[in-house]
Protein backbone atom coordinates (compact mmCIF):
# COMPACT_ATOMS: atom_id res chain seq x y z
CA UNK A 1 0.00 0.00 0.00
CA UNK A 2 1.34 3.40 -0.94
CA UNK A 3 1.75 5.86 1.88
CA UNK A 4 0.04 9.18 1.38
CA UNK A 5 1.25 12.27 3.16
CA UNK A 6 -0.89 13.00 6.24
CA UNK A 7 -3.11 16.04 6.09
CA UNK A 8 -1.96 19.28 7.63
CA UNK A 9 -2.77 19.54 11.32
CA UNK A 10 -5.65 21.90 12.00
CA UNK A 11 -4.21 22.59 15.48
CA UNK A 12 -1.21 21.62 17.60
CA UNK A 13 -0.74 20.32 21.13
CA UNK A 14 1.52 17.87 22.95
CA UNK A 15 -0.53 14.87 21.80
CA UNK A 16 -0.69 15.98 18.16
CA UNK A 17 3.08 16.45 18.26
CA UNK A 18 3.49 12.68 18.61
CA UNK A 19 1.02 11.71 15.88
CA UNK A 20 3.99 11.39 13.55
CA UNK A 21 5.48 8.72 15.79
CA UNK A 22 2.22 6.76 15.60
CA UNK A 23 1.97 7.10 11.82
CA UNK A 24 5.57 6.01 11.29
CA UNK A 25 4.82 2.80 13.20
CA UNK A 26 1.91 1.73 10.97
CA UNK A 27 2.93 -1.51 9.21
CA UNK A 28 3.25 -1.43 5.44
CA UNK A 29 0.11 -2.77 3.79
CA UNK A 30 -1.97 -2.30 6.94
CA UNK A 31 -5.51 -3.59 6.50
CA UNK A 32 -7.59 -2.66 9.55
CA UNK A 33 -6.59 -0.02 12.08
CA UNK A 34 -8.26 1.07 15.32
CA UNK A 35 -7.74 4.34 17.21
CA UNK A 36 -8.99 4.12 20.80
CA UNK A 37 -10.14 7.36 22.41
CA UNK A 38 -10.23 9.03 19.01
CA UNK A 39 -11.64 12.34 20.24
CA UNK A 40 -12.41 14.62 17.29
CA UNK A 41 -10.91 12.08 14.86
CA UNK A 42 -7.79 13.99 13.79
CA UNK A 43 -5.48 10.96 14.10
CA UNK A 44 -8.08 8.69 12.47
CA UNK A 45 -8.14 10.93 9.43
CA UNK A 46 -4.36 10.71 9.20
CA UNK A 47 -4.37 6.93 9.65
CA UNK A 48 -6.82 6.66 6.75
CA UNK A 49 -3.91 7.43 4.44
CA UNK A 50 -1.96 4.44 5.75
CA UNK A 51 -4.54 1.71 6.29
CA UNK A 52 -7.31 0.24 4.17
CA UNK A 53 -9.93 0.68 6.90
CA UNK A 54 -9.77 2.79 10.07
CA UNK A 55 -12.18 2.79 13.00
CA UNK A 56 -12.16 5.44 15.71
CA UNK A 57 -13.86 4.71 19.03
CA UNK A 58 -14.61 7.02 21.93
CA UNK A 59 -16.91 6.95 24.97
CA UNK A 60 -17.96 10.56 24.45
CA UNK A 61 -21.03 11.13 22.28
CA UNK A 62 -19.95 14.74 21.72
CA UNK A 63 -16.50 13.71 20.49
CA UNK A 64 -17.94 11.07 18.15
CA UNK A 65 -20.39 13.60 16.75
CA UNK A 66 -17.56 16.04 16.01
CA UNK A 67 -15.41 13.26 14.56
CA UNK A 68 -18.18 12.19 12.20
CA UNK A 69 -18.79 15.78 11.11
CA UNK A 70 -15.12 16.16 10.13
CA UNK A 71 -14.37 12.73 8.69
CA UNK A 72 -17.47 10.56 8.63
CA UNK A 73 -17.84 10.74 4.86
CA UNK A 74 -14.40 9.37 4.04
CA UNK A 75 -14.88 5.97 2.40
CA UNK A 76 -12.45 4.09 4.64
CA UNK A 77 -13.32 5.68 8.02
CA UNK A 78 -15.91 4.65 10.62
CA UNK A 79 -16.57 6.11 14.07
CA UNK A 80 -18.11 4.17 16.92
CA UNK A 81 -19.22 5.39 20.33
CA UNK A 82 -18.01 2.55 22.52
CA UNK A 83 -16.37 1.74 25.84
CA UNK A 84 -13.18 -0.26 25.47
CA UNK A 85 -13.52 -1.70 28.97
CA UNK A 86 -16.96 -3.29 28.64
CA UNK A 87 -16.72 -7.09 28.55
CA UNK A 88 -17.54 -7.30 24.84
CA UNK A 89 -16.38 -3.83 23.77
CA UNK A 90 -19.98 -3.05 22.98
CA UNK A 91 -21.18 0.25 21.62
CA UNK A 92 -22.89 2.62 24.02
CA UNK A 93 -26.63 2.02 24.06
CA UNK A 94 -28.82 4.66 22.50
CA UNK A 95 -26.10 6.08 20.26
CA UNK A 96 -27.33 6.98 16.78
CA UNK A 97 -25.59 7.08 13.43
CA UNK A 98 -22.95 4.51 14.43
CA UNK A 99 -22.05 1.38 12.53
CA UNK A 100 -20.42 -1.92 13.29
CA UNK A 101 -16.70 -1.27 13.69
CA UNK A 102 -15.89 -4.78 12.46
CA UNK A 103 -17.26 -4.05 8.98
CA UNK A 104 -15.97 -1.77 6.27
CA UNK A 105 -17.01 1.83 7.03
CA UNK A 106 -19.96 3.55 5.37
CA UNK A 107 -19.78 6.31 2.79
CA UNK A 108 -21.21 8.75 5.30
CA UNK A 109 -23.11 9.08 8.57
CA UNK A 110 -26.71 7.98 8.55
CA UNK A 111 -26.55 6.36 5.11
CA UNK A 112 -27.26 2.79 4.12
CA UNK A 113 -24.68 2.55 1.36
CA UNK A 114 -20.95 2.48 1.29
CA UNK A 115 -18.31 -0.09 0.36
CA UNK A 116 -19.20 -3.56 -0.78
CA UNK A 117 -18.86 -4.82 2.79
CA UNK A 118 -21.11 -2.24 4.42
CA UNK A 119 -23.95 -3.77 6.44
CA UNK A 120 -26.02 -0.58 6.18
CA UNK A 121 -27.27 -1.01 9.76
CA UNK A 122 -27.24 1.89 12.21
CA UNK A 123 -27.72 1.47 15.95
CA UNK A 124 -31.41 1.80 16.64
CA UNK A 125 -32.09 4.41 19.36
CA UNK A 126 -35.24 2.58 20.43
CA UNK A 127 -33.81 -0.92 20.83
CA UNK A 128 -30.29 0.28 21.71
CA UNK A 129 -28.70 -2.56 19.77
CA UNK A 130 -25.10 -3.13 20.81
CA UNK A 131 -22.44 -3.44 18.13
CA UNK A 132 -19.01 -4.45 19.37
CA UNK A 133 -15.62 -2.98 18.54
CA UNK A 134 -14.60 -6.24 16.87
CA UNK A 135 -11.21 -7.96 16.85
CA UNK A 136 -8.42 -8.83 14.46
CA UNK A 137 -6.94 -5.37 13.94
CA UNK A 138 -3.55 -5.07 12.25
CA UNK A 139 -2.79 -1.82 14.08
CA UNK A 140 -4.13 -0.20 17.25
CA UNK A 141 -3.25 3.22 18.62
CA UNK A 142 -4.25 5.04 21.78
CA UNK A 143 -3.07 8.60 22.45
CA UNK A 144 -3.50 10.16 25.92
CA UNK A 145 -6.13 7.57 26.82
CA UNK A 146 -4.65 5.07 29.25
CA UNK A 147 -4.51 7.40 32.24
CA UNK A 148 -8.34 7.51 32.06
CA UNK A 149 -8.51 3.70 32.45
CA UNK A 150 -7.17 0.88 34.57
CA UNK A 151 -3.77 0.61 32.89
CA UNK A 152 -3.12 -3.14 33.14
CA UNK A 153 -6.68 -4.12 32.23
CA UNK A 154 -6.69 -1.77 29.24
CA UNK A 155 -3.44 -3.28 27.94
CA UNK A 156 -4.92 -6.76 28.22
CA UNK A 157 -8.04 -5.63 26.38
CA UNK A 158 -6.06 -4.05 23.55
CA UNK A 159 -3.85 -7.08 23.03
CA UNK A 160 -7.01 -9.15 22.68
CA UNK A 161 -8.23 -6.88 19.87
CA UNK A 162 -5.00 -7.24 17.87
CA UNK A 163 -4.58 -9.82 15.14
CA UNK A 164 -1.52 -12.09 15.41
CA UNK A 165 1.41 -10.05 14.16
CA UNK A 166 -0.52 -6.82 14.76
CA UNK A 167 1.14 -3.74 16.24
CA UNK A 168 0.11 -1.67 19.25
CA UNK A 169 1.32 1.92 19.70
CA UNK A 170 0.55 3.90 22.84
CA UNK A 171 1.23 7.54 23.70
CA UNK A 172 0.55 8.40 27.33
CA UNK A 173 1.17 10.58 30.37
CA UNK A 174 2.60 9.79 33.79
CA UNK A 175 3.41 11.49 37.10
CA UNK A 176 6.77 12.74 38.32
CA UNK A 177 8.15 11.20 41.49
CA UNK A 178 11.97 11.20 41.43
CA UNK A 179 14.37 14.17 41.09
CA UNK A 180 15.27 12.84 37.63
CA UNK A 181 11.59 12.89 36.67
CA UNK A 182 11.32 16.55 37.59
CA UNK A 183 14.58 17.40 35.81
CA UNK A 184 13.41 15.80 32.55
CA UNK A 185 10.03 17.52 32.83
CA UNK A 186 11.69 20.88 33.37
CA UNK A 187 13.77 20.35 30.23
CA UNK A 188 10.54 20.08 28.23
CA UNK A 189 9.33 23.58 29.12
CA UNK A 190 11.52 25.61 26.70
CA UNK A 191 11.04 23.02 23.94
CA UNK A 192 7.24 23.16 24.35
CA UNK A 193 7.25 26.96 24.19
CA UNK A 194 9.34 27.03 21.03
CA UNK A 195 7.19 24.38 19.32
CA UNK A 196 3.95 26.09 20.35
CA UNK A 197 5.18 29.39 18.92
CA UNK A 198 6.18 27.61 15.69
CA UNK A 199 2.69 26.11 15.34
CA UNK A 200 0.73 29.22 16.24
CA UNK A 201 -0.01 28.22 19.82
CA UNK A 202 -1.20 25.19 21.75
CA UNK A 203 -4.87 24.28 21.26
CA UNK A 204 -7.04 21.57 22.78
CA UNK A 205 -10.32 20.65 21.07
CA UNK A 206 -13.38 21.85 23.02
CA UNK A 207 -15.08 19.14 25.05
CA UNK A 208 -12.00 16.91 25.28
CA UNK A 209 -12.00 15.09 28.67
CA UNK A 210 -9.09 16.05 30.93
CA UNK A 211 -7.69 13.97 33.78
CA UNK A 212 -4.36 13.92 35.62
CA UNK A 213 -2.35 10.68 35.39
CA UNK A 214 -2.22 8.51 38.49
CA UNK A 215 0.80 6.33 37.70
CA UNK A 216 4.46 7.32 37.77
CA UNK A 217 6.83 6.85 34.84
CA UNK A 218 8.43 3.89 36.60
CA UNK A 219 5.06 2.23 37.26
CA UNK A 220 3.94 2.65 33.66
CA UNK A 221 7.19 1.19 32.34
CA UNK A 222 7.06 -1.78 34.74
CA UNK A 223 3.44 -2.72 34.01
CA UNK A 224 3.89 -2.24 30.25
CA UNK A 225 6.85 -4.60 30.22
CA UNK A 226 4.96 -7.14 32.32
CA UNK A 227 1.86 -7.10 30.10
CA UNK A 228 3.66 -6.59 26.77
CA UNK A 229 6.86 -8.68 26.89
CA UNK A 230 9.55 -7.25 24.64
CA UNK A 231 7.78 -3.91 24.15
CA UNK A 232 9.72 -0.75 23.54
CA UNK A 233 9.13 1.94 26.15
CA UNK A 234 10.48 5.46 25.59
CA UNK A 235 10.04 8.65 27.53
CA UNK A 236 9.74 11.76 25.38
CA UNK A 237 10.49 15.38 26.04
CA UNK A 238 6.98 16.83 25.91
CA UNK A 239 5.70 14.94 28.98
CA UNK A 240 4.68 11.83 27.05
CA UNK A 241 5.86 8.22 26.80
CA UNK A 242 5.48 5.82 23.91
CA UNK A 243 5.06 2.04 23.95
CA UNK A 244 5.41 -0.03 20.78
CA UNK A 245 4.61 -3.75 20.82
CA UNK A 246 4.06 -6.45 18.22
CA UNK A 247 1.80 -9.38 18.98
CA UNK A 248 3.37 -12.78 18.27
CA UNK A 249 2.14 -14.51 15.13
CA UNK A 250 0.74 -17.44 17.10
CA UNK A 251 1.75 -20.23 19.44
CA UNK A 252 4.39 -20.03 22.18
CA UNK A 253 7.41 -17.88 21.46
CA UNK A 254 10.66 -18.51 23.28
CA UNK A 255 12.34 -15.52 24.88
CA UNK A 256 15.30 -15.50 22.48
CA UNK A 257 13.02 -15.40 19.42
CA UNK A 258 10.79 -12.78 21.03
CA UNK A 259 13.74 -10.54 21.84
CA UNK A 260 15.08 -10.92 18.29
CA UNK A 261 11.70 -10.04 16.74
CA UNK A 262 11.19 -7.01 18.94
CA UNK A 263 14.75 -5.80 18.49
CA UNK A 264 14.29 -5.89 14.71
CA UNK A 265 10.96 -4.06 15.01
CA UNK A 266 12.39 -1.44 17.36
CA UNK A 267 15.33 -0.78 15.04
CA UNK A 268 13.04 -0.42 12.04
CA UNK A 269 10.75 2.05 13.81
CA UNK A 270 13.68 3.97 15.30
CA UNK A 271 15.00 4.58 11.80
CA UNK A 272 11.66 6.17 10.83
CA UNK A 273 11.18 8.37 13.89
CA UNK A 274 12.76 11.81 13.96
CA UNK A 275 12.39 14.70 16.34
CA UNK A 276 13.49 15.63 19.86
CA UNK A 277 13.19 12.81 22.37
CA UNK A 278 14.37 12.15 25.87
Amino acid sequence: MSRRTPQQDSYWNHNVHYHRLVLDAVPDGCGRALDIGCGDGLLVRKLAGRAREVTGVDRSADMIRVAREHGGRSPNIAFLRADLMTPDGGAVRGATGIRDAATSPPAGPGTGSGSGHDTGIDIDPESGTDLGIGTGYDFISAVAVLHHLDFASALDRMTGLLAPGGRLVLIGLANNRTPLDWLISAAGVPAARILARRHGGKTDPPGMPVQDPGMTWHQVRRVARERLPGCRFRRHLLWRYSVVWEKPQGGPVDSATENRINRRTRNRIACRITGTEQ
